[in-house]
């Protein structure tokens, strides 16, 4: 991409480590995007909460789609050569939250 005068090309990186993610009644979740890097997992911190996560497709070396209060923690994340983008539903104290996402893969 040709430089515009001003413009300074950015980046963000993320760490690679095994992530916690607290459920939340307003936001779904803290933090809100989650990035997971291959090889690593996720818990989910119900905080108090009853909540249900469905995953549209897994991210997760074991297929699994769907997460709750008993079932919290994932398997290791599967390998992606591309950025790709696991949308899922979560459903906290009854109440369905809006558009969550884990992302995935890259370099």
């Amino acid at each position: 991409m040709p430089e515009q005068k001003g413009y300074q090309e950015e980046f963000v990186q993320f760490p690679c480590q095994d992530v916690t993610v607290k459920v939340d009644p307003v936001k779904g979740t803290d933090p809100k995007a989650i990035y997971l890097c291959a090889g690593r997992t996720l818990t989910w911190d119900a905080d108090g909460h009853e909540f249900t996560v469905i995953f549209k497709k897994s991210p997760f070396v074991d297929g699994k789609k769907m997460f709750d209060n008993k079932n919290y923690k994932s398997k290791a994340a599967k390998r992606d050569t591309v950025l790709t983008v696991y949308d899922y539903q979560i459903i906290v104290d009854g109440e369905l939250i809006e558009d969550p996402q884990v992302v995935g893969g890259g370099s």
